[in-house]
């Protein structure tokens, strides 16, 4: 079981990085990426030949009134934090291309929608890949979500609202209470193609001896896992044969690429992101660099 403190010490993290990554401070990208509107281009070249300026072409911002424009487009705005530790190191730098320009700390992605928590209401909406049908889910307010594989969306109210946690379909009707709260629930459980089950602990929990990604095989308990890759992470995935994984380092999270054995672990972006979730050829992320927006790139270009 998660422990509150685990919790606590992961929202206030977010909260502050949240205020902090939101100034403004005119950063521009420095890994070479060039940005394509994503909603009206969604198939984007991924191929890490990027050759612009930090700037998004055919810059599109079409207000919907509960806190952003969706279309994607415009110049990145705001710092890029890079930790100390990761001063000078080799960075994957991928084309990354904004999909949605709304502000959010979570996105979960199928075939047909993406889903995000808006940070205006903290309700969850879902949208069409192409910006159009734009949806709001649930009244609860919300502070984590997820997708799950049997094609559900996993919900917890915020801290405020008794952090409950729910099932429901994607089409926001059919909410379950599942009768736990978002402590137990916090952390994904994902399969590998190893046939193992990766996931993470905190040095507050019991059976972990430090802090960072563990695995077990399928089934078992959390304290038989071993320790995979020490860090504090804030969400990962796995893609393929390697972990993308958003490691909470000095005001930000930084994107990596790791191995399913926990070595070679390999900058990917310098921009700012959490919440990777793969679906088919791309991964997408929360971009912190730019104001919370959600953002892709190919896999493809990620695994070079």
């Amino acid at each position: 079981m998660k422990k509150v403190i685990t919790l606590l010490c992961v929202l206030a993290m977010a909260t502050a990085v949240l205020t902090a990554c939101n100034t403004e401070s005119g950063g521009s990208g420095t890994d070479g990426s060039g940005l394509n509107s994503a909603a009206s281009n969604v198939s984007g070249t991924g191929d890490g030949s990027g050759t612009g300026d930090g700037t998004a072409s055919n810059g599109q911002d079409n207000s919907n009134g509960n806190g952003g424009g969706i279309l994607g487009g415009g110049e990145i705005s705001g710092e890029i934090i890079v930790a100390p530790e990761d001063k000078d190191q080799p960075v994957i730098g991928p084309t990354i291309e904004r999909v949605l320009a709304v502000s959010t700390l979570y996105v979960a992605v199928d075939n047909d929608y993406i889903y995000y928590i808006n940070d205006s209401d903290e309700h969850i909406y879902r949208v069409k890949h192409d910006g159009s049908g734009e949806q709001k889910l649930t009244d609860d307010k919300v502070s984590w979500m997820r997708l799950t594989e049997n094609g559900k969306l996993d919900y917890a109210t915020n801290i405020e609202s008794g952090g409950a946690y729910y099932t429901m379909n994607t089409d926001g009707t059919g909410k379950v209470d599942n009768n736990r709260q978002l402590i137990d629930y916090y952390v994904d459980d994902v399969k590998g193609p190893d046939g193992m089950v990766y996931y993470f602990m905190t040095e507050f929990e019991q059976g972990a001896t430090k802090s960072g990604i563990y695995k077990r095989s399928a089934g078992a308990d959390e304290s038989t896992g071993t320790l995979v890759f020490e860090g504090n992470i804030h969400s990962f995935c796995i893609v393929d044969n390697y972990i993308v994984a958003s490691l909470n380092r000095s005001q930000s999270q930084a994107l990596f690429r790791i191995n399913l054995d926990g070595s070679n672990a390999k900058k990917i972006t310098e921009y700012n992101g959490v919440s990777p979730v793969l679906n088919g050829d791309y991964v997408y992320f929360v971009n912190q660099s730019d104001g919370y927006t959600i953002y892709r790139m190919n896999k493809a270009a990620i695994e070079k």
